[in-house]
């Protein structure tokens, strides 16, 4: 199995700038909780088929016609997503948003238009003194459900946990899509991502991750995501006290895990397979997607990788109520994508371990507490 690392990012407080933090030793590492984020309003519905669609843009597919259609049908999904396309900066602290892509650095800053703002945190580059403009640099950052921002660029100290990293282009936003200013707790984005498709012109930099491997005693980072509550990132070391038994990597293969995306998508005859053993399930041409009805027992659902099984719980596979009677399966159809992807419905489920130097995932069961 594949990882992409662009494709994770963090709910954690990011601190730019002028607070003073010691040099990471090479046996650096540290634990990132989650924090359970407010419910806002975002100016649109989200549900299974939006995190459908928004899976296809993330990884440049063309939509299927039978999603085409669920589109036209539904009163949900913002036409704009079909187009494809603890952190410290300053003194600030923020709070970047979780599933979001890629491998840079952004924050609402000073620069922000004031309209924009609706009471984020704020990084001033003019006032931290470890602060240096880039003119030549620019970056406009474009995600898979039409969020986004685009702004100028510094050098600054970013630091997460007990590391810290000078001289590390943030990007200060000057503007930021609607979805962004909605949501008072996100102050910026941290992304997880090594250098590969880095949105800043004209030259490629290097991106936050690829700076802070280097500085953890073991170039990895573990996620024991949960359900419903929040959950772990690990740099630097394994806890042996998040997981059961033995971390087993993942052979290569189409299959990518991606905590950004979601459902699990999969073959069709996997999906075929699993909404079999399901009463009462069916496929639905509004949903472009199988649904079930909301009273019924949902199967557990487990998978064979290398000499690993991990299991997921029929109850992590309940994506959303649609209806009076019906609810959006957590598994769907990858016809389109080509290739698997174990999105949060797998992974809250498993203990993950993402090797920054080999590029490769492990996986380890682990006790389920909800």
């Amino acid at each position: 199995m594949r990882f992409s690392a662009d494709l994770f990012s963090l709910s954690v407080a990011l601190l730019l700038g002028n607070k003073y933090l010691a040099p990471a030793s090479r046996s650096s590492h540290f634990t990132v909780r989650q924090i359970k984020k407010p419910k806002y309003h975002s100016g649109h519905q989200r549900n299974g088929l939006h995190a459908l669609i928004r899976a296809y843009a993330k990884f440049g597919a063309e939509l299927t016609p039978a999603l085409k259609t669920a589109v036209r049908l539904s009163a949900t999904v913002n036409a704009d997503i079909l187009r494809k396309r603890d952190n410290t900066t300053g003194s600030v602290t923020t709070y970047p948003p979780e599933g979001n892509d890629y491998e840079f650095v952004w924050v609402f800053s000073s620069e922000t238009l004031p309209f924009q703002v609706n009471g984020q945190a704020i990084y001033t580059p003019s006032a931290s003194k470890t602060s240096t403009p880039v003119p030549e640099l620019s970056r406009k950052i474009a995600y898979g459900d039409s969020s986004g921002a685009a702004g100028v660029v510094y050098t600054d100290r970013v630091a997460i946990g007990n590391v810290s990293v000078p001289s590390q282009i943030v990007e200060s936003a000057t503007w930021v899509s609607s979805t962004f200013t909605a949501d008072k707790f996100c102050s910026g984005l941290l992304g997880l991502g090594m250098t590969s498709g880095s949105s800043v012109k004209p030259n490629k930099t290097l991106a936050f991750m690829d700076n802070l491997r280097d500085k953890l005693a073991q170039p990895l980072f573990t996620a024991n995501l949960k359900h419903v509550v929040p959950g772990t990132y690990t740099f630097g070391s394994i806890n042996a006290s998040e997981h059961t038994g033995a971390i087993q990597y993942a052979p290569n293969s189409t299959a990518i895990a991606d905590m950004g995306t979601t459902l699990l998508l999969a073959q069709q005859d996997m999906v075929d397979a699993y909404y079999a053993r399901m009463q009462g399930s069916a496929s639905d041409d509004t949903w472009a997607a199988v649904l079930f009805p909301c009273d019924a027992d949902l199967p557990d659902w487990s998978f064979f990788i290398g000499g690993y099984k991990g299991t997921v719980p029929g109850r992590y596979m309940n994506c959303g109520v649609v209806n009076a009677t019906h609810c959006y399966g957590g598994m769907q159809t990858a016809e389109g994508i080509g290739f698997a992807v174990f999105g949060g419905t797998v992974m809250k489920a498993q203990f993950a371990v993402f090797d920054l130097g080999g590029m490769r995932v492990g996986f380890a069961n682990k006790v389920l507490e909800t």
